[in-house]
């Protein structure tokens, strides 16, 4: 993407304020906030919203929302692990606001701060605090802005993103085959995704063992991380993905994005965008 267009990106999680989330975009100059909040049915911040959006749009800042539960710690960085991707691609900068919302979001956007390079996380000190139980709208939780400061780079090691596709292809294989993936479909899966790339043998059965020793060398760690399961079987072993194993598939996975596709659905929005990336052939990982 071209320096002169690049995008200041925020995103935060409604609550019961405004200006803790209101005054951060428009003192840091945002072109864009990403707002995350609750179904609108579930809402009852809602009117909150509208006022965040209100102040916005009269100041040219345009506001995305993505609706989604806000106590749910692994959806939550699922999506946050897309939008980092998106945004990233197109050469955004990308801010995120772990002050609003519920203390699940503020432990979820400060891991995935942590997790991901060149994400610069903000706390919002305010001014004053009142009780939930006697607050009545446009009244909010906080009331003034005393610090804005960034969040120290401390990063969070995750798994290689090998280990990562071995379990995309697994999950994956799982949907497609009926719940068991056995080792000899697995290898030819990782060596179309290009995970296993061994040297050429004309030996057929040297080949096949050097594959084998590759991808038994990633199952092991993967195993030992309790991301699968491998049956006792002597002949035909198979594969299962644990929950804990899907779980990183959500959070971690390298969707691989085009930028130049993603570009082309810029008039989408990024709610809009990330849904695709759950489509085969649209965006993300074939």
């Amino acid at each position: 993407m071209n320096e002169l267009f690049k995008e200041k990106v925020h995103v935060a999680f409604l609550g019961w304020e405004i200006e803790r989330i209101v005054q951060p975009v428009i003192k840091m100059r945002a072109t864009r906030l990403i707002l995350i909040c609750l179904p609108r049915e579930e809402e009852g911040a809602w009117k909150y919203l509208l006022e965040i959006k209100r102040i916005l749009e009269g100041e040219k800042i345009t506001v995305d929302v993505i609706e989604t539960s806000l106590y749910k710690m692994v959806s939550l960085l699922e999506i946050l692990n897309k939008i980092f991707q998106v945004e990233t691609r197109l050469g955004n900068e990308i801010y995120i606001n772990v002050s609003a919302g519920t203390k699940i979001t503020a432990c979820a956007s400060t891991i995935a701060s942590m997790s991901t390079p060149g994400i610069t996380a903000y706390y919002v000190r305010t001014k004053d605090y009142y009780p939930r139980n006697h607050m009545t709208f446009p009244q909010t939780l906080t009331k003034g802005i005393k610090e804005i400061f960034a969040l120290p780079e401390c990063q969070i090691d995750v798994p290689e993103g090998k280990y990562i596709k071995v379990l995309f292809a697994i999950e994956r294989g799982e949907k497609e085959l009926g719940g068991k993936v056995y080792l000899k479909t697995l290898i030819e899966d990782l060596k179309n995704m290009k995970v296993i790339n061994v040297r050429p043998n004309s030996d057929p059965r040297k080949q096949a063992s050097s594959e084998y020793m590759a991808m038994n060398k990633l199952l092991k760690q993967l195993q030992e991380w309790d991301y699968i399961n491998i049956s006792d079987k002597r002949r035909n072993k198979y594969i299962t993905i644990t929950r804990k194993g899907k779980d990183a598939v959500k959070m971690y996975l390298d969707y691989e994005l085009d930028s130049k596709v993603i570009e082309k659905h810029h008039k989408q929005s990024i709610k809009e965008i990330i849904q695709l990336m759950d489509v085969p052939g649209e965006l993300k990982l074939d």
